[in-house]
Parts: structure tokens; C-alpha cells; sequence
């Protein structure tokens, strides 16, 4: 890592280390802010005015005059160095002034203050930047080292160092030095899943001398939040258990999370050819948009997952878990919105996403278990998904499976089986989904901002990302009614003003292209071609399933094209092929004709 401090005895040397650096303050002749404390996993230790926990960076002044802070800019971004402006805030010489780096934006001189960005504690780039705009008053290139929870790093007798003590406000503890090594994840004597009876759970850990701090409230474990481990936690109800291991001179462990879901003895023998899925949310309700759109849609889940075994081929309810942890889940979709059709996010104890591979599909934190109601034969979308990925394409991958769903606080039931379902992959930008390229918020110029676009045609949901600028006519784009043209990716919250602009006159000039004639409207001329903006093939392919399988939402509802960097506009991949092979919306008895 190296750090840089403009204007200081340190500017002509870069000094590179793993954890400890050595770092002066700037040269005192002139009042510079300084980095001095950095807490990028806040559990605990500092709530905002909101009553939240975000992460939060300390500038000190140390003088000798004070420091006007207008027009200095804070950055996580080395492409942005202008990412977030600081007000016109005033520290006095040896003073202090907390910055939270919670995304809430918030600029008022006098007020607490909050960056338009959030902090990795695993380590990112950090940044003062001096009013041009361009110029660097200090740096931690190429990123801060990785910070465990309620811990801080900073300033200890001149050197960058792991904190004893957080003190935000104020100055720094004594330094702990650098780390000498990572304390080992804490073991448990049972694991999570599903259980009838009460459980007396042993925690251990392989590192002689780490102190085991954990949870069971759903909040991380931390030097100052939790409790030390010393017998045999025992558990009866439904608990989310967060162990994490602690010694003075390493780094926190990894925390554990281990989800005990509890089960009526009626329903402790069940067993399935299938894998079996078992969702709690804590006796809350699933929220219903369609009551009162303003709902947050997410809430809480606890979740076990239990694959089928290799040899019997069956599934047990109480048997070995193959996923057990929390996440949040939603309702989704529109015919099936009151049956059970449900979105599902994987997390990790920062209730961040948690790429998880789930029954032998890849790595990803957000899935979909759906009913699928129209479809009886749950084959539609198993059928159109395997024709497109033969002929070379990604489509959704899935695994049917047995869905137990707990709303109502108590144990898991047989009133709350909820049937068939299947487990599939949502449709996302991931190299394992749609492998297009990672379209950030700085990339605003070209080639960067060339790329990736996931684009549906569908009906519009609150909050969703209208392509309003596309031209209408003569091409039989239409912004009202169902069939709305809508940029899926990059979401509503991380797409620009210039993003959007970019797409859509890509796709007007594609039109147009398309429309040129010579004599007829519907031949390309002399010029570009419509093959130089769209994939051929793919768009042949989709079609072909489409017409195929006599899909009714074709071309218009649940139809998804996705374009990569400096690449052409694809079709696909499939989706919802619910209403398809002759089988219409309530024609649920239909013959397969």
C-alpha cells in the first residue's frame, strides 16, 4: 500500500508495506487536513443522527491554523477525485471533524456530514483532494489495509497502524502494530439447518490464544459488541448464531454464521426426491406492493437449503444442510404475485451481498424461487431455457425444488408448505449470467461507457428506468402502455443522466439504420448495416424460441437484449415462458396441442 501526504517530508517517497506505514502530517508551515482514523465496518461504535451505524472517516487539523474545508473533495474513486465535495466546514488547529461514509449525501455546514459513498472494509482506495480538483493532498493507493469490525486504522505516533481503541472525535489510541497473522474461523459442534428439539451449540477455534466473541441478535460480533464465549450456547428457537474470533496482535476472524430453523415433529419426517427450501421471515407478512406501493418490498429471511443426497437421492428435512444463512426476500411478478413468486438475496453478516452457489448452479447472491401458477407442467421455461443454451447462449439455470414458507413467527408447520417451485437464476450483469462488462457510475465517456446495457421490454414497476428517448416512429417503439422499453442494467440507483443518453441514441441510430431505404422502408441501403449494431445469430436464436414455443409475452413482455462494452446488441436471454406452448393466462387445463 502506499500512502502519499502532499507537501510533507514524505512526498518524494512512496513507502510500500502491508499493514504499518510510515506517514508524517504535512509540513506544519501550512494547515493541511489529514486522514487521521478510518473505521470501515461500524457495528457498533458510532451512530449517526438516524440512529444507523455507518462507516466514517476522521480529518484532523494539526495546525497551526485553522483549516477551511470548502471546496476539498473526499474520494473512494481514482477515475472520480471529485466524487464528494466537502461544505464550507471549519476545523481549528488540533481539532477533529468525523465524515460518515454511509452514501447518504449529506452536505450541510454545521450538520453531520455524509459522502455520496460507502467504505469496503476488506480495503479500497481513499483520497483528500485539494479545491482543483486534480491535485492530491493525500492518498491511500493502492487502498487502505482490510479493517475488522469497531476497529479503526490510523495515525499512531506518526505510523499507520491498526487501533486499540476507536476514538472518533478525538485522538488517536496507541497503535497495536502490524498484525501477525489472521485468527481462524471459528468451528461449530452443530451446524445450522433444521431441528425438532433444542441444541447445545460448542464453539472452538484453532488459534491458541483467540478470545470467541459472538451473537445472537443479527448483529456482527465485535470487540465491543457481543459476548465472550465460554460454555455451550443453547438454542430452541429460531436463532442466527455470529461467531467471530479475536486476538490482540491478529487480524478479527471470518465470522460464522450458522441459522437454527425449528420444525414441528409433524413435519420432522418429510423427505423429497427434491431438494427442500425452508424460508422464515421472523412472523412478518410478505409486504404487497400492490396495496401500498410505498412499502420497502424487503424483509428479513432466514433460510436452509437441503439438497438431495448422492446415494438415496432423497432430501430430508432435518438432514444435512446444503445452504443455511440469512438474506432478505420480496414478492415479485404479476400473475403470480399472489400464488408465491418470490425474490431472494443471499447476504453476509454486513448484510451485504454474499455470491453463493446454490444446488450445483454458479456463485451468485440473487435468485428467484417461483411458483410459476400458469404453467402446471413447470416444463415451459425448463424447455425454452435449454434451447437457447444449446444453441450456445446463456440462459437461466434452475432446480425444482420443495418450498416451506414461516410468516407467522412460530415453528415451521405443515400449514406453511407452500409446493412446488423452482429455483432459478435472476437475470443480472455476472460472468456466470449475462457476461457483460461492469458499467460504473464514472464510466461517462467512450469506450466505457459503451457498456454493458441489460435491456427489457416489459411493463413498467416503480422506480424502473424508462428509455423515454427513444424515437417512436416510424419504428414501433412505444412508451406508454404495456411493452415499455426499459434499461434493466445498470439499476435505477447507479445509472447516469449520460449512460441513459448514450444507449438510447445507440438504439435510434440503430433504427434508423434499419429504416433506410432505397425504394422500400424495409431494406438497408447503401451504408451502415443493421448487422453492425445487433448480434445476428442471437437475435435469430431468441426468435426462433419464441415462435417455437408460441410464447404470448414474445417481443413484448419479460423480453430482455443485453449489449457489452465496444460489443453489438444480443437477444436474450429468455424469460417467463409461462404463457407459451398453447397455454394462455387461465387456460390452465388446456391440452399441449
Amino acid at each position: 500500500m502506499n500512502i502519499r501526504l502532499k507537501d510533507s517530508p514524505l512526498a518524494l517517497l512512496s513507502i510500500s508495506v502491508a499493514l504499518a506505514v510510515s506517514c508524517r502530517y504535512p509540513d506544519a508551515q501550512a494547515s493541511t487536513p489529514v486522514i487521521n482514523e478510518i473505521m470501515a465496518s461500524n457495528s457498533a461504535t458510532l451512530a449517526d443522527e438516524d440512529g444507523d451505524y455507518p462507516d466514517w472517516v476522521e480529518i484532523y487539523n494539526p495546525g497551526p491554523g485553522s483549516i477551511d474545508l470548502d471546496g476539498w473533495f473526499m474520494t473512494d474513486s481514482q477515475v472520480d477525485l471529485v466524487k464528494w465535495r466537502f461544505p464550507a466546514e471549519t476545523i481549528a488547529a488540533d481539532s477533529y471533524l468525523v465524515v460518515f461514509t454511509s452514501d447518504k449525501n449529506r452536505a450541510t455546514p454545521g450538520n453531520e456530514l455524509h459522502t455520496n459513498f460507502k467504505l469496503k472494509s476488506e480495503g479500497e482506495y481513499l483520497a483528500l483532494v485539494m479545491p482543483d480538483g486534480v491535485t492530491i493532498g493525500q492518498e491511500f493507493n493502492p487502498s487502505f489495509p482490510p479493517i475488522g469490525t469497531d476497529l479503526t486504522y490510523g495515525l499512531a505516533m506518526g505510523l499507520y497502524e491498526l487501533l486499540e481503541t476507536p476514538t472518533p472525535g478525538a485522538a488517536n489510541s496507541a497503535g497495536i502494530g502490524p498484525f501477525l497473522g489472521v485468527v481462524a474461523r471459528p468451528d461449530v459442534s452443530v451446524k445450522g439447518g433444521c431441528y425438532v428439539d433444542a441444541v447445545d451449540v460448542i464453539l472452538t477455534c484453532e488459534t491458541a490464544g483467540a478470545v470467541i466473541r459472538y451473537t445472537a441478535d443479527g448483529t456482527v460480533p465485535s470487540l465491543l459488541n457481543g459476548t465472550d464465549y465460554s460454555s455451550p450456547i443453547h438454542i430452541e428457537s429460531l436463532t442466527t448464531l455470529l461467531a467471530t474470533g479475536f486476538r490482540t496482535d491478529y487480524e478479527p476472524s471470518d465470522t460464522r454464521i450458522e441459522t437454527y430453523i425449528f420444525i414441528d415433529p409433524s413435519v420432522a419426517s418429510f423427505n423429497s426426491n427434491l431438494p427442500i427450501i425452508v424460508l422464515d421471515t421472523l412472523g412478518e407478512d410478505l409486504p404487497n406492493l400492490n396495496d401500498d406501493p410505498d412499502l420497502d418490498p424487503y424483509i428479513d429471511c432466514r433460510i436452509v437449503i437441503i439438497d438431495t443426497d448422492a446415494q438415496s437421492g432423497r432430501a430430508e428435512i432435518t438432514g444435512p444442510e446444503h445452504f443455511e444463512g440469512w438474506g432478505e426476500i420480496r414478492r415479485r411478478g404479476e400473475s403470480t404475485y399472489g400464488q408465491g413468486h418470490y425474490a431472494l438475496e443471499i447476504q453476509d453478516e454486513h448484510r451485504q451481498d454474499n455470491e453463493t452457489p446454490l444446488l450445483g448452479m454458479p456463485a451468485e447472491s440473487d435468485w428467484i424461487v417461483s411458483f410459476d401458477v400458469i404453467d402446471y407442467s413447470l416444463l415451459k421455461n425448463e424447455i425454452a431455457f435449454k434451447w437457447f443454451r444449446d444453441m450456445g447462449h446463456y440462459a437461466p439455470r434452475q432446480r425444482y425444488a420443495e418450498v416451506y414458507l414461516n410468516t407467522d413467527g412460530g415453528d415451521i408447520a405443515p400449514n406453511d408448505y407452500k409446493g412446488l417451485f423452482v429455483l432459478r437464476e435472476k437475470i443480472k450483469r455476472d460472468n456466470n449470467r449475462v457476461d457483460v462488462a461492469k458499467l460504473d457510475p464514472t464510466d461517462n465517456q467512450e469506450p466505457e461507457i459503451s457498456g454493458g446495457y441489460i435491456i427489457k421490454s416489459d411493463k413498467l414497476d416503480p422506480g424502473d428506468t424508462l428509455l423515454d428517448g427513444l424515437e417512436t416512429a416510424p419504428y414501433g417503439i412505444h412508451t406508454a402502455g404495456a411493452g415499455k422499453p426499459i434499461l434493466a442494467e445498470p439499476s435505477p440507483s447507479d445509472v447516469t443522466d449520460q449512460q441513459i443518453d448514450w444507449i438510447e441514441s445507440h438504439i435510434n441510430e440503430f433504427h434508423a439504420v434499419l429504416w433506410q431505404n432505397t425504394g422500400s422502408a424495409y431494406y438497408p441501403g447503401a451504408g451502415p448495416k443493421y448487422s453492425d449494431y445487433v448480434d445476428v445469430e442471437s437475435w435469430i436464436d431468441h426468435g426462433f424460441v419464441e415462435q417455437i414455443g408460441l410464447d404470448n409475452d414474445a417481443f413484448w413482455g419479460s423480453y430482455f437484449a443485453h449489449k457489452d462494452r465496444n460489443g453489438k446488441i444480443h437477444s436474450g436471454p429468455p424469460w417467463d415462458f409461462d404463457r407459451s406452448f398453447h397455454n394462455n393466462a387461465g387456460d390452465y387445463d388446456k391440452p399441449y396441442d
